[in-house]
């Protein structure tokens, strides 16, 4: 129950769950672990036997927010940076690409790892960005350097950050001042949020949106 991205078929042969075996014959907690190994997009599972020979497997799965290129394969995240499963460029635009520094481990299923180490400002930005009220606007969050925060939104602007500290107030901000007439065209601008009292805008037709 539950599942919409991977077929009944899927689901029961990563839990190696087959018609026959006796109700107490699997593990559950093992089957739970091969169902998130080899259908990363399943965030949890409950597995509920009812004799004599009962068993409902309860999906819940993951919703992707962004794409990164992990060594030229393109996967999706979650907003908590779990790394799901591969997908294509038509997919990858319907979510947010997520710039990340050096990355040590991306193995779907779990959380990506960095090489510089725990990156915490990272997940506090991806959190803040996937959490806002723009969400559906963003294009590209810049992640690879934590003085130098940028975010692109609906094609045109570009939200600089700078230190990541306080994102969400941040995009709280921008998101309120994307509202201002000012912005009812087709012009480009930068949004400067490095200081949440003081918040500068430059249009600039010459901006370079990636």
């Amino acid at each position: 129950e539950g599942n919409e991205r991977y077929t009944t078929e899927q689901i029961l042969a990563s839990a190696n769950i087959n018609v026959g075996d006796k109700l107490y014959s699997f593990s559950s907690r093992i089957a739970e672990d091969n169902i998130k190994m080899y259908c990363p997009n399943v965030k949890d599972i409950k597995v509920k036997r009812t004799p004599p020979g009962k068993i409902v497997l309860t999906v819940e799965e993951e919703e992707a927010y962004y794409w990164a290129d992990f060594y030229g394969e393109i996967r999706a995240m979650t907003k908590d940076l779990r790394v799901l499963g591969g997908i294509n460029q038509d997919d990858a635009a319907s979510l947010i690409k997520i710039k990340l520094p050096e990355v040590s481990r991306a193995v779907a299923g779990e959380t990506v790892v960095f090489k510089q180490g725990e990156c915490k400002y990272v997940f506090e930005v991806a959190l803040a960005a996937a959490d806002s009220a723009l969400v559906t606007r963003l294009g590209t969050v810049d992640l690879t350097n934590p003085n130098d925060v940028m975010i692109t939104c609906d094609g045109k602007y570009i939200l600089k950050l700078e230190e990541y500290k306080d994102s969400a107030a941040k995009l709280k901000i921008a998101s309120k001042v994307l509202e201002d007439e000012l912005f009812a065209n087709d012009n480009k601008a930068t949004i400067d949020l490095s200081e949440l009292s003081n918040t500068g805008v430059v249009i600039d037709n010459q901006l370079v949106i990636d």
